[in-house]
């Protein structure tokens, strides 16, 4: 799991872990990409 921190967005984490943007999303389905919140955990493998 990664931690969203501030200026995240999902590409910056996406190039962190090196993967996709759409990976992610499908690792979290219920993700809302616009609306990411400082602290949110995603799944990021």
């Amino acid at each position: 799991y990664y931690e969203i921190e501030s200026g995240d967005t999902l590409a910056v984490v996406a190039d962190r872990f090196d993967t996709t943007v759409e990976r992610l999303l499908v690792l979290n389905p219920d993700l809302d990409p616009v609306a990411l919140r400082i602290g949110q955990r995603i799944r990021v493998k």
